[in-house]
């Protein structure tokens, strides 16, 4: 038997820590020495052991596999999380990616447990969910990069509560109305706050009928209203995601930064919130640490919501590690994006107008460097009375294609005109399909087939069946059935 081969050491293979994967960037210089390889050290990369039901967790992981770079961006990153136990999840994590990469068929059972202790969604030999599972995997691995916000110390907590105590208990003597609140009144107010405070206690007594256009259109868009909504709008305004955010996390700004009166504010407020402050912003790396899940996977999408009368409008940023497709009427996933980020009709109040309908649009402002795909396959059904829940799997093709290009494929208007991608970096290619081989969503198996980078330097599609590893032609990856089982898709920007 011959002995185990050194490894080549190829630079155009690179197994690399990047710095240039954030659409916000400019193109870096390419990296030349690699953190770990990613071509297999045997023929074959390793396959995974079934447990018990365990499908959902191999062929996750598979996925996580098919990404060349991520064990090593992962492995060269220092956490933020200092708890051994808490950093056991992680530590297995790319102790499998080793393992695989070696060509080892092992049993994930240390991995599972290091699972069930960060979280409870999983434990025992249950049929799950592996769109669910990814994702809460995904979510555990950024908690370790992510800075912890730091606590108050007790006998201050305390003291707030009285002081917030005594604040309520001054609103409900003083006779101020609700746009206007005492901390804002300077200790010598001007004669124009006494005359305005004057003008609506006067007012507070008169009937409706006795006000003119004035007092009413005072009352109803007075300037102290322009930082103040009211908790009923500002739970409205923020917009419903279309996706379930297992993956992703809402992240809003300072009302200061996302209100906006006019067109002319609303430029300021575009100004001033460009793509790279808001990945500084949201990014939590103070400190100069920061998170490889995030930068992999996040797609952080602007939603700009605007009144169909006054044009009121409201911004909020969401953070998404993956994005959900609705399937059926989409015929592809070009078609499911562009259902994503099409302008949306919302029956909401609006504070200043009361027109109880709004304009939702999203773009862009940071594109990841791994787009995963849900199609949203699973449905729920809930009786009209409630006492019955029934799950369906709905079975429509959908068509994507081994490349998505940024330009050729029409999806450049997803983005902020903010937004610039590098002319080298326009394309994301297919790394990995996950499917689910089964009529109904109670029953079924998972399998992932991955475009797995050889020691040829060519991608090969490699079917991973739990510990059933085998090569399979293009078109049988990128079949008419595959259309039908295809439940997770990861592309990957190059």
């Amino acid at each position: 038997m011959a002995t185990e081969e050194t490894v080549n050491d190829n630079s155009s293979i690179p197994f690399l820590l990047e710095e240039d994967h954030d659409v916000v960037m400019e193109d870096a210089e390419e990296e030349t020495t690699p953190l770990v390889d990613s071509q297999p050290m045997k023929e074959t990369f390793g396959g995974l052991r079934n447990l018990g039901n365990t499908c959902y967790l191999n062929s996750a992981l598979q996925m996580l596999a098919s990404l060349d770079c991520f064990p090593g961006v992962l492995t060269a990153t220092t956490p933020v999380e200092t708890d051994e136990e808490k950093l056991a999840l992680r530590q297995s994590f790319l102790e499998l990616m080793k393992a695989l990469r070696r060509g080892e068929t092992i049993h994930p059972e240390d991995f599972k447990k290091a699972m069930d202790s960060r979280s409870s969604l999983f434990v025992g030999y249950r049929q799950q969910d592996s769109h669910e599972f990814l994702t809460t995997l995904l979510d555990l691995l950024d908690e370790d990069y992510q800075k912890k916000p730091e606590e108050k110390p007790q006998e201050n907590n305390k003291e707030d509560d009285k002081d917030e105590k005594m604040e309520k208990e001054v609103e409900k003597k003083e006779d101020f109305p609700t746009e206007s609140k005492p901390s804002e009144v300077t200790s010598e107010p001007t004669a124009e706050i006494v005359n305005a405070s004057n003008a609506v206690t006067t007012n507070k007594h008169r009937a409706y009928s006795d006000l003119d256009v004035n007092d009413i259109s005072e009352l109803l868009h007075g300037e102290s209203q322009q930082t103040n909504l009211s908790a009923t709008y500002a739970a409205a305004s923020t917009p419903q995601p279309q996706c379930k955010l297992v993956g992703g996390r809402a992240i809003p700004l300072d009302e200061s930064d996302t209100l906006c009166q006019s067109d002319s504010d609303s430029d300021e407020v575009m100004e001033a919130m460009t793509p790279e402050s808001c990945d500084e912003a949201h990014r939590g790396t103070e400190d100069g640490v920061h998170s490889p899940v995030e930068d992999y996977f996040c797609t952080e999408v602007r939603s700009h919501l605007v009144c169909d009368s006054c044009k009121y409008s409201r911004n909020h940023v969401e953070k998404f590690f993956h994005l959900s497709l609705d399937i059926g009427e989409s015929d592809s996933v070009e078609d499911g994006l562009r259902k994503f980020f099409q302008p949306e009709k919302l029956n909401l109040k609006c504070e200043k107008c009361f027109c109880e309908s709004a304009t939702q649009t999203k773009e862009i402002i940071k594109a990841p460097r791994a787009l995963l795909l849900h199609l949203k396959r699973f449905i729920v059904d809930v009786s009209p009375d409630y006492t019955s829940i029934t799950y369906r799997k709905n079975q429509s093709p959908v068509a994507f294609e081994d490349k998505i290009n940024v330009v050729e494929d029409g999806l450049e208007g997803f983005f902020s005109s903010n937004v610039s991608l590098p002319a080298t970096r326009r394309e994301f290619q297919i790394r990995s399909i996950v499917n689910h081989i089964g009529s109904s969503a109670s029953c079924g198996h998972y399998t992932a087939d991955s475009h797995r980078l050889y020691r040829t330097g060519e991608r090969e599609w490699t079917r991973f069946n739990d510990s059933n590893v085998s090569r399979i032609a293009p078109n049988e990856a990128m079949s008419e059935s595959s259309k039908k089982t295809a439940y997770l898709i990861l592309y990957e920007l190059v």
